[in-house]
């Protein structure tokens, strides 16, 4: 082919090539768009689908770390992190109701025997201790109402059971010895356990309770009874008997260990002896007057005998003088052998009186015994002395108390004679009553008779 073929074959073709290039440059255009986008959505998908994977990844770690600092919590403190539920509080839609506990507290309380202003002394403090009255402590709490504080005290005090006079709280004021009570005034509703506990000052200071209107006997009382159930006691070692603690420390001065070792000894010999050995033993001779006399009775007859008359008359008289009925009295010594016959020896008189203020406290005891009477034996014992009375004790007492009642209830110059004092108190009390009692008992039992009466005297009894 020549060169203008080929250069005319090259221009045709050039021209057919520049025909069809509009055409391959718009399709080739749109495929490059195409792919374009197809690579941004790969990308796209390839992007999102690492972040999903990423994400799950580390919700993993993250729920793993929670896991194990739950684990690490719950064993370090596993009171706080526990796989229970926790306690639900209840409902505070009603407010509870709470109810208060009162805290007892105690105090010491003083029952006096009998309506007083003054504190009773060391020696009295004794003696209502033995009649079952004194100190008690007691415990309360501030909620009592009055009927409760006295059903307390009765408990306490047995003897305030049958008292119906009503009672009233004192205090002492301050100082030592004996010292004036002041009221503790009640409530409208009487006395409360709060009263109470104010007055007492929380339990520091002692309350009296003393009677209106009764007065309680001050008369020993044995050792097993219900005032003293709840006292600490003690056996004696002499006479094997359970008493007090208290009572046991002036009950062992006065327990005659012979008395019970004579009794013991003769028990058994009296079973096996005959009777004539069995009059020995309740029968003695006087060795006075040389008479027999049963051996309880003869200690009474030692008392008196040789002060109405000497020896030699006693044996010479017959001894049915001592009945005034079959024949009339002489002399002043039938009138003393007839009182002294009217002495019932079978039952005692027994008084327990302090030598401080003797007659006063000998004149109330005297007239305040009910259970006993005058014509019994009269039996003294002195608080907090030792002795057992034989006749000894009962002269002293009736010496002391009619050198005292010339002084208090009669007046008048001496070596004159008395007369009774004009003193309706003293009347109205039965102290003149009293006195006679006294003098009378004095002429039966060996006492002193009173030598100072003017001559026509009367005591109204």
């Amino acid at each position: 082919m020549s060169n203008q073929e080929r250069h005319g074959a090259s221009s045709t073709s050039s021209t057919a090539g520049h025909s069809r290039q509009p055409e391959q440059g718009s399709n080739v255009g749109a495929a490059d768009a195409a792919s374009a986008i197809q690579n941004i959505i790969e990308v796209l998908n390839q992007s999102l689908g690492k972040t999903s994977t990423r994400q799950s990844q580390n919700q993993g770690q993250r729920s793993g770390q929670c896991q194990t600092v739950d684990q690490e919590m719950a064993r370090s403190f596993p009171g706080f992190f526990k796989r229970g539920s926790k306690r639900r509080l209840p409902s505070c839609s009603k407010p509870a109701k709470f109810i208060k506990a009162w805290k007892p507290f105690a105090f010491s309380a003083f029952l006096l025997n009998k309506n007083v202003e003054m504190t009773p002394s060391s020696a009295e403090e004794l003696q209502h201790m033995q009649a079952g009255l004194g100190k008690r402590h007691l415990s309360m709490t501030d909620d009592l109402t009055h009927s409760e504080v006295s059903s307390l005290f009765c408990d306490t005090y047995p003897k305030m059971k049958s008292a119906s006079g009503g009672w009233l709280l004192y205090k002492a004021s301050g100082g030592q010895g004996r010292r004036r009570l002041n009221l503790v005034p009640p409530e409208s509703e009487g006395y409360s356990g709060s009263t109470i506990r104010c007055a007492t000052g929380g339990g520091k200071t002692m309350l009296y309770i003393v009677p209106l209107q009764d007065d309680f006997d001050l008369s020993p009382l044995p050792s097993d009874a219900q005032e003293f159930s709840l006292m600490p006691k003690a056996e004696c070692k002499k006479c094997f008997k359970m008493m007090p603690l208290q009572i046991l420390a002036l009950h062992v001065r006065e327990c005659d260990t012979l008395e019970y070792e004579t009794l013991s000894d003769s028990e058994p010999e009296v079973t096996n002896s005959p009777p004539a050995f069995e009059e020995k033993l309740t029968d003695a001779k006087c060795p006075v007057c040389m008479k027999t006399f049963p051996l309880l009775e003869l200690e009474f007859h030692a008392s008196f005998c040789g002060d109405l008359e000497s020896s030699e008359s006693l044996q010479t008289k017959s001894p049915d003088i001592m009945k005034p009925d079959n024949e009339e009295m002489s002399c002043e010594e039938d009138v003393l052998r007839w009182l002294a016959a009217q002495v019932d020896t079978s039952k005692d008189f027994s008084i327990c009186v302090s030598r401080i203020n003797l007659v006063e406290r000998g004149l109330l005891l005297w007239r305040r015994q009910k259970i006993s009477s005058p014509v019994n034996t009269l039996k003294i014992t002195f608080l907090g002395e030792a002795g057992v009375d034989t006749g000894a004790l009962r002269k002293e007492f009736l010496t002391e108390l009619i050198g005292g009642i010339e002084t208090r209830l009669f007046e008048g110059e001496e070596g004159k004679g008395k007369m009774p004092k004009y003193s309706l108190n003293d009347l109205d009390n039965g102290l003149f009553r009293v006195a006679g009692e006294v003098f009378a008992v004095s002429l039966a039992q060996g006492g002193p008779a009173q030598d100072f009466f003017r001559t026509g005297a009367t005591i109204f009894c």
